[in-house]
C-alpha cells in the first residue's frame, strides 16, 4: 500500500497565542473622511462618508454590547472633521492609531502627534495604504524612517500571523498582515456592492478556517460603511460568532503587537 500523500496544510503552532487560545482575531475600524479624496484616494470608495459620525457611533454602541474593544486608525482628514469622535472613541476604551492612507510623504510624526493630543492616549501603531489610491508615488527617503517611533504596522502585507522586525525587543516593529477579503470595502462598494450575506459568509469561513490554523485573522471595517443599518448586524452576528467560539483571542493591536515581540524574543515569558 502506498503512502498517503503529504498534507498541504500549513499549521501554526498551537501556544501561539495567551491563554490557550486557537487564533486571533483583530478588528479595525478604517476612519477616513470626504477630504481624503483631495489625498488622491477613490472617491467612489469615499462615497456616503457623511456617514461617519452616525455610522462610528452605532458600532462603538454595538461593541460596548458586546464588550469589545477594537482598533480604530484615522486619516489626517478624519483628525480634523470630526475631533470629537476621536476623543469619544477613546473614552469608549478603543485604540486610536493613525492611517497614512493617501500620505506618502513627511509628516507622520505630526499626524500621530495630533491624534494622541485629541485622544488623550499614546498613539503606537499606524495603517498604510489600505484603500484605492490614485498616488502610486514611492515613499521617500525622508519617510524611510517613520516606523521609528511605531510598535506596529499595519499595511497590504499578507500572512497569516504577525512578522516582527527589528534587531532588538525595544526598537522591534510588528507588521501585522490583513486580506483584500477581510476589508468591507472589497463587498459593500456602493458602485457595485455584493449582498451583506456574502460578505459574512466570507469572514465566517475564514475564522474558522484561521481557527483550524492556529492563525490570525484581521478584518477590517469602515463606519461609514458598515455602521450603516443591516451592515452594522453583519458584524455583531459575525463578532457573536467569534465569541461563542470561546477560543479567539480579540485583543487590540498595541496588545497584539506586545505579546508577539514577547513570544518572539523570549518565549518563556509570554504566558
Amino acid at each position: 500500500m502506498s503512502a498517503p500523500p503529504p498534507s498541504t496544510t500549513t499549521t501554526i503552532a498551537q501556544d501561539l497565542w495567551p491563554g490557550g487560545h486557537r487564533a486571533a482575531l483583530l478588528t479595525v475600524l478604517h476612519i477616513p473622511a470626504a477630504a481624503d479624496a483631495a489625498s488622491g484616494i477613490d472617491r467612489s470608495f469615499l462615497t456616503g462618508s457623511d456617514y461617519l459620525a452616525t455610522g462610528l457611533q452605532r458600532l462603538l454602541t454595538a461593541f460596548a454590547d458586546l464588550d469589545i474593544s477594537a482598533t480604530t486608525a484615522w486619516t489626517s482628514a478624519g483628525l480634523e472633521t470630526s475631533p470629537q469622535l476621536v476623543r469619544a472613541t477613546a473614552d469608549h476604551g478603543h485604540e486610536i492609531a493613525i492611517s497614512t492612507t493617501g500620505q506618502h510623504r513627511a509628516g507622520i510624526a505630526e499626524l500621530a502627534a495630533t491624534a494622541s493630543r485629541l485622544s488623550g492616549t499614546d498613539v503606537t501603531g499606524m495603517v498604510e495604504l489600505l484603500e484605492p489610491s490614485g498616488n502610486s508615488a514611492e515613499l521617500t527617503a525622508e519617510a524611510t524612517d517613520r516606523y521609528s517611533d511605531f510598535r506596529w504596522s499595519l499595511s497590504r502585507h499578507s500572512g497569516d500571523v504577525p512578522v516582527l522586525s527589528g534587531p532588538a525587543a525595544d526598537s522591534a516593529l510588528v507588521t501585522i498582515p490583513t486580506s483584500p477579503y477581510w476589508n468591507d470595502a472589497t463587498w459593500l462598494n456602493p458602485l457595485s456592492p455584493q449582498p451583506p450575506s456574502s460578505f459574512l459568509e466570507t469572514i465566517s469561513t475564514g475564522l474558522q478556517s484561521i481557527r483550524t490554523l492556529n492563525g490570525l485573522m484581521t478584518l477590517v471595517i469602515h463606519p461609514h460603511i458598515s455602521g450603516r443599518p443591516g451592515f452594522a448586524e453583519t458584524i455583531v452576528r459575525f463578532l457573536d460568532e467569534a465569541i461563542g467560539s470561546g477560543d479567539v483571542w480579540m485583543p487590540r493591536a498595541a496588545e497584539l503587537a506586545e505579546w508577539w515581540v514577547r513570544r518572539q524574543t523570549d518565549p518563556s515569558e509570554a504566558k
